[in-house]
């Protein structure tokens, strides 16, 4: 090639490393922290940081559970048993428009705190997943897809 086409390519080469890496930066930073999205979640909402339960009451659960879904005319409701990542139990009922999550004290049922704030399970795992070329399906190699057949 030509000296003349080199330095003509230079600035492309530039800016289009700076772009690229920059994407990939937000990419792998995202995914890293979206590992930790529940842990990130526990950490915004200090009420939430308990125990993690030795018994569980799933009767006291419902009965907070059943009037507040009745009340909101909810389509569905359900809840997520706690864990070692997440020692409450996690409730949501769906309505017409929204989800509406709480978290509950496993042994009593007793709502907690109302989830005010999704920092990482509302933004880091959704910007990490969502970059992807939809057209080609990029990024979202998963078994199912067409990459995958």
């Amino acid at each position: 090639m030509s000296e003349a086409f080199r330095i003509s390519m230079n600035w492309l080469h530039t800016w289009m490393g700076l772009v690229v890496g920059a994407l990939l930066f937000a990419i792998f930073w995202m995914g890293t922290l979206a590992i930790f999205d529940r842990e990130i979640d526990r950490w915004m909402m200090p009420a939430t940081r308990v125990a993690v339960p030795v018994a569980v009451s799933v009767d006291a659960i419902a009965r907070t559970m059943h009037p507040l879904a009745v009340a909101a005319k909810a389509r569905r409701w359900g809840v997520q048993m706690p864990t070692a990542r997440q020692p409450t139990a996690r409730a949501y009922y769906d309505t017409a428009t929204e989800r509406q999550v709480l978290h509950l004290d496993p042994a009593t049922g007793v709502v907690i705190a109302p989830e005010r704030t999704l920092g990482a399970t509302g933004f880091f795992y959704p910007f990490h997943f969502s970059l992807f070329i939809h057209r080609w399906n990029l990024g979202e190699w998963r078994p199912g897809s067409p990459q995958w057949q």
